[in-house]
């Protein structure tokens, strides 16, 4: 969805959801009415209406001052039923390193952890702000320092965001089992096909196993291993709705040697086999 085209600022975009949504197939490259994976981030904002969007697999019922944070790698779908009335602003990973400081990044991270639910945020004045801030940028007469100023309005908007969310926690123990959390969540999204053992990655994080669960049910309710299943099983989601990669290829790619383990797992956590949960998403 995302491209960077001449007369756009390299990094970050702003589309108009119903311009988005009346284009062809063709010119996007895929259907954005189909589960599909992105490879930048992304917030949806809905202006007016409502309506009921796919993220990862969950609905998220959205409506007029609603915003949706969608993380690179996740998988959204828009209702093809429904009315959107918004923007998407689209912006890469390279654009937030560049152009954000590491102290500011490091506040907002947060935002774009998915595993902390906290996709959904009702804003609408910082909203309104924002999108007023980045068209007024985009109608400047001039390109001087023009990424530079979408980078500032974009980091006023997530620490807004951040404020609202009350993720501004200061206490040493907070901070200190959030860093192990997000270092744990990191080496599980990079090496799960390699191993789902949680104390293979409490050993890697140099804290005891005990210590690793309480960081983690502190901000999932989940153990470490609960969390490294629920991981692999999205992944594989992921796979089996948005790519033409057989389950054979996908059980490979999640760290099965057998395809029918794959399969067995899959199934427990899901209820479906994998080619049944396909078939969902044809």
């Amino acid at each position: 969805m995302f491209k960077e085209k001449p007369g756009h600022w390299n990094g970050f975009e702003l589309i108009d959801l119903q311009a988005l949504l009346h284009q062809s197939t063709v010119k996007l490259d895929h259907d954005p009415h189909k589960p599909h994976r992105l490879s930048f981030f992304a917030i949806i904002i809905i202006q007016a209406g409502e309506v009921t969007h796919e993220l990862d697999f969950q609905k998220y019922q959205l409506k007029a001052g609603d915003c949706l944070l969608v993380s690179r790698g996740q998988i959204h779908a828009f209702d093809e039923s429904a009315h959107y009335q918004g923007h998407m602003a689209v912006f890469t990973e390279a654009f937030l390193l560049h152009y954000i400081a590491p102290a500011t990044l490091q506040k907002i991270s947060r935002l774009y952890n998915y595993h902390l639910n906290l996709s959904q945020c009702h804003c609408p004045q910082e909203n309104t702000q924002f999108l007023e801030n980045i068209q007024d940028a985009k109608a400047s007469p001039t390109s001087f320092a023009g990424s530079d100023i979408l980078a500032a309005y974009l980091t006023i908007y997530l620490l807004k965001l951040e404020q609202i969310k009350h993720l501004n926690v200061t206490t040493r123990s907070f901070d200190r089992k959030y860093e192990i959390f997000d270092a744990f969540k990191q080496k599980v999204e990079q090496d799960y096909p390699n191993s789902r053992n949680a104390k293979d990655y409490a050993q890697r994080l140099a804290v005891s196993y005990k210590y690793l669960n309480e960081a983690c049910k502190a901000f999932t309710n989940k153990t470490a291993k609960n969390f490294i299943d629920d991981f692999v099983v999205l992944e594989a989601k992921r796979y089996l709705s948005s790519s033409a990669l057989s389950i054979k290829e996908i059980s490979f790619q999640c760290g099965f040697d057998e395809p029918t383990n794959f399969q067995k797992y899959f199934k427990k956590y899901t209820g479906n086999t994998p080619a049944q949960f396909r078939q969902i998403y044809a």
